[in-house]
C-alpha cells in the first residue's frame, strides 16, 4: 500500500449518509463496528473490526452500489477523511456474501489517519484527530462512495474497550499489554512458515484460494501455545491447515514487557493462499 493524493473522480460520487448508529459486535475474537448508510438499493454496509488493542481496524464495505469489474481482486483507493491522503491498494480482494450474492470488498488494515498495520506503530490517533474523522471514502474504476460517518471519538472508545475485555478472555492482562515494550519477534522470516509446497492437492487442483487472519498467543520462552483464525475467506480446509502448520513451525523471541522481562503475549499476522490468478 500506499499514500497518494486523491485524483480526479472518474465517476459521479455518490454521497451515503447513515440509515442506522453504529452497532458493536462482541464476537468470541474480535470487535466489530458495523453501519449501513443509504437506503434500499444503494444501501452499503461499512464494517471496521478490531482483532486486539492495536491501533488498526480491518476495513470491508458490502452492498450493491460496489460495482467491480468481475475480478477477484480490484484496484481501490479507500480511507478515512475529510482531508487527508488516501490509501492506495492494486488487490483489494472482492467477493460476494449471502444468497442474493451481495457484493463485498475486503480492504485491509489501516488506522483513522489511513497509516496501515505495519506504519502504525508510534502514536495512535489523538482524541482530537478521532472526534475530526467524519467520513469513509471508496474509489473503484467506475464507482466512487462517500460515506458520512460522522465523529469517530465514541465508536473508537467504546472500540478499545472491547478489545480490552478480548485481551482479558485470552488470559492476559490488558494493561500489561498496552505497555509492554515490544511485542513478539518472529526467529526468522514468517514467510518460511508457510509456503506453497504446503499447498493441499485437493485443494489446489480445485483452484481454492484463501485470505486467513490468524493470532498466535506465544509464551514468555516464545513458543506459540495456541492459534485462532480471526478471519478468513473460502476454504475451511486451508484455515485448519494454516493453524497447524503455524504451532509447529512459528518461533519467536517473546515479549518484552515494561519491566524489561519476558512476557506471554500475542502475535498477530496473516497468510494467503493463492491457487491461481
Amino acid at each position: 500500500m500506499a499514500l497518494v493524493p486523491v485524483a480526479a473522480a472518474q465517476a459521479a460520487t455518490l454521497v451515503l449518509e447513515p440509515s442506522a448508529p453504529w452497532n458493536l459486535d462482541y464476537s468470541e475474537d474480535s470487535c466489530r463496528l458495523a453501519r449501513p448508510f443509504g437506503t434500499e438499493a444503494k444501501q452499503v454496509l461499512l464494517i471496521l473490526e478490531s482483532f486486539a488493542p492495536d491501533r488498526t481496524v480491518d476495513a470491508r464495505v458490502i452492498g450493491k452500489s460496489l460495482a467491480g469489474d468481475g475480478n477477484l481482486y480490484q484496484p481501490v483507493t479507500f480511507g478515512f477523511g475529510p482531508d487527508r491522503p488516501l490509501v492506495k491498494k492494486d488487490e483489494a480482494v472482492s467477493g460476494n456474501i449471502g444468497p442474493d450474492k451481495v457484493p463485498m470488498l475486503l480492504l485491509g488494515e489501516l488506522d483513522l489517519l489511513n497509516r496501515t498495520y505495519h506504519d502504525a506503530k508510534g502514536s495512535g490517533p489523538t482524541a482530537e484527530q478521532e472526534a475530526a474523522t467524519s467520513e469513509f471514502e471508496i474509489r473503484m474504476r467506475i464507482t466512487h462512495l462517500l460515506l458520512k460517518t460522522g465523529s469517530f471519538k465514541a465508536p473508537m472508545e467504546a472500540l478499545r474497550q472491547c478489545t480490552g475485555d478480548l485481551v482479558k478472555a485470552w488470559g492476559l492482562n490488558p494493561a500489561q499489554q498496552e505497555r509492554r515494550r515490544s511485542a513478539p519477534a518472529p526467529l526468522g522470516k514468517p514467510g518460511n512458515w508457510v509456503t506453497s509446497n504446503d499447498y493441499p492437492s485437493a485443494a489446489l487442483s480445485k483452484g481454492e484460494s484463501a485470505w486467513v487472519n490468524f493470532r498466535l498467543l506465544v509464551d514468555a520462552t516464545g513458543k506459540a501455545t495456541a492459534c485462532h483464525i480471526q478471519l478468513a475467506t473460502k476454504s475451511p480446509a486451508l484455515k485448519d491447515l494454516t493453524c497447524k502448520l503455524l504451532l509447529a513451525r512459528a518461533q519467536f523471541k517473546p515479549a518484552i514487557g515494561e519491566d524489561g522481562q519476558p512476557i506471554a503475549s500475542y502475535y498477530r499476522n496473516a497468510v494467503r493462499w493463492m491457487a491461481s490468478r
